[in-house]
């Protein structure tokens, strides 16, 4: 059965409510959180399984839920898992500019909304099921790319405290950990371009305070990457 994740911000439940309704009566799984999380568990494991263990992520787009950490987590973990984001755009809004460049569907009038395009869409990314019980392995890491994975994994960490405002804990770490050993094992499953291209993998980071993104970009030093830092667009004059 196709599973979707729905990620919302608490102010848009009645509409989530309605696409859950939608979608499990064309015969489509729905995760939400006011009907799956459960009093005492750790939401941030539950959220992660869920997401993990759908097929798309819907993501209902608002002004509100894109000023919203929770929506920004869940869709960015998406990302990093390789999952379909499917928004669904309910007002106009400031979307985040990795959202802004994903082909939405236009909600904005529920009662003309595109409900069938959009059960068809979630079908067509269940055509392909993920393996259950299957383990990846992270081999032939030199210590010095141990190293370099698990000054990542606390600079992650260090980054998800400043964007939260919460202390950094083990758990944080260790998330940090999980999020960038995904990220590694996503690159090494990626067909090799080696074989014909040995240019190293070069970034260019435009930002006008790039020692505002440092642990980000420790990030993907940690994969072997490099940046070319800019903190301009516009062309410099030779005269």
């Amino acid at each position: 059965m196709a599973r979707a994740f729905m990620s919302y911000s608490s102010k848009d439940e009645t509409f989530a409510d309605l696409v859950r309704l939608k979608l499990e009566s064309a015969g489509i799984q729905v995760w939400i959180d006011n009907s799956e999380l459960h009093a005492g568990e750790e939401w941030r494991n539950a959220i992660d399984d869920g997401i993990s263990s759908s097929n798309v992520l819907l993501v209902i787009l608002t002004q509100q839920s894109c000023l919203s950490s929770y929506v920004t987590y869940e869709w960015a973990y998406a990302l990093g898992k390789g999952i379909k984001i499917i928004p669904l755009l309910r007002e106009n809004c400031d979307m985040h500019p990795r959202l802004a460049v994903l082909q939405y569907l236009d909600f904005r009038d529920q009662r003309k909304g595109p409900w069938d395009l959009l059960a068809d869409e979630i079908r067509t990314n269940n055509s392909t099921e993920k393996p259950k019980n299957s383990s990846t392995y992270v081999r032939d890491m030199t210590t010095e790319e141990l190293q370099s994975l698990i000054n990542s994994a606390v600079s992650l960490a260090t980054a998800m405290k400043r964007t939260s405002g919460q202390t950094s804990t083990s758990e944080n770490i260790t998330q940090a950990a999980k999020t960038v050993i995904d990220v590694m094992q996503h690159a090494r499953d990626m067909p090799s371009r080696s074989a014909t291209n040995s240019k190293p993998r070069l970034i260019l980071w435009v930002d006008d305070q790039p020692n505002n993104n440092i642990h980000e970009r420790a990030t993907f030093e940690a994969m072997g990457c490099n940046f070319i830092l800019a903190q301009s667009t516009r062309k410099r004059c030779r005269c």
